[in-house]
């Protein structure tokens, strides 16, 4: 072994403080790259594929888009056609598996914190209609055209019913994702396993803080779109409501959704805009932020030696090694 293989030295506190500093300079580096799809910079990207995290992010939020529209309604509307072709739409529903709300596996720091691994049914075939119309006949009042006036909150939360484990389920793989990141690259570019698990312990109590704020955030919309007053500002949905309720005929109800309101939509971009982007990976202060040389400037000597100092054993091979290159350099000065 020689003095390069055991890596910089760090006996003294500017030693330590030095080192970290560029441990964290190197890992928001990669973070940069990985982030930007920068993946040249790093061999370890080109080894790693799950490293590539604009990459990973990005497929697992169109996953989520799709998993919602394909599966986060309950009842879909039945097309109102001939007999065959709606056999073969029949035929098409009964075709739609369950889905698994989750697809990247978990590092074991976080197995406790994440959501479940669960599936949620595809859309039942029975007939939208008909269950509006049940929703509406059990609501009705003794005045003429009277119904409760929760029916449209209360029909929107049973047909949202599986967002709750769709979007938790993003939000989870998306934290599996960057914790992965952070400690796969952490460990590589840190020099021992004392080392590393130093910094994973030091980043560990404000990584779950910042974990459960995306996951508190994500309830946080699901309860904002779920249990609160339905309300949009889309004029579209406001002139589809004023011509069905002018027309009253079943034809104009067939091409559209309980969330013809962009309802499904504008929850999908919030959830990736507010909780994955903001909270998780591209925001101001996300677990990909921590790791940086003002944490390590709040350091005091004591945990710079915990994290950062040698291993009683490197010290005596560096001293070693030390004293046997000094003994050659003296040595040649004496031959001449």
């Amino acid at each position: 072994m020689d003095l390069g293989q055991l890596g910089p030295k760090r006996q003294t506190r500017e030693e330590q403080f030095q080192y970290l500093v560029d441990v964290a300079i190197r890992f928001q580096d990669l973070v940069s790259g990985a982030l930007q799809a920068g993946y040249g910079r790093a061999e370890m990207f080109g080894v790693n594929p799950a490293l590539r995290l604009a990459t990973q992010a990005i497929n697992r939020g169109e996953a989520f888009a799709k998993d919602v529209a394909s599966h986060g309604h309950v009842y879909q509307f039945q097309p109102e056609s001939t007999s065959i072709q709606s056999g073969l739409a029949k035929l098409t529903m009964n075709g739609s598996a369950d889905v698994g709300v989750r697809s990247v596996r978990d590092h074991p720091d976080i197995e406790d914190l994440t959501h479940e691994n669960t599936s949620v049914p595809a859309p039942s075939n029975d007939d939208i209609i008909d269950w509006i119309n049940e929703i509406y006949h059990d609501s009705r009042g003794f005045e003429l055209g009277t119904f409760d006036a929760t029916i449209l909150a209360v029909t929107l939360k049973a047909q949202a019913a599986n967002w709750s484990d769709i979007a938790h389920g993003y939000i989870s793989d998306m934290i599996a994702l960057v914790h992965s990141f952070i400690i796969e690259v952490q460990q590589q570019i840190a020099p021992s396993r004392r080392v590393s698990d130093g910094i994973k312990s030091l980043l560990l109590d404000d990584l779950y803080r910042m974990y459960r704020g995306a996951i508190d955030h994500t309830q946080f919309l699901l309860d904002i779109e779920l249990d609160g007053t339905p309300a949009t500002y889309n004029s579209n949905f406001n002139e589809n409501l004023q011509k069905s309720r002018n027309e009253r005929l079943r034809a104009d109800l067939v091409p559209k959704r309980i969330t013809d309101c962009k309802h499904e939509t504008r929850f999908v971009d919030a959830v990736r805009m507010q909780v994955a982007d903001c909270k998780l990976v591209m925001g101001k202060e996300t677990p990909l932020t921590l790791l940086s040389a003002k944490l390590v400037a709040r350091l005091d000597h004591e945990a710079l030696e915990d994290i950062a100092g040698e291993e009683m054993q490197t010290k005596h091979e560096r001293s070693r090694l030390e004293k046997e290159i000094g003994l050659l350099r003296e040595g040649k000065k004496i031959i001449g």
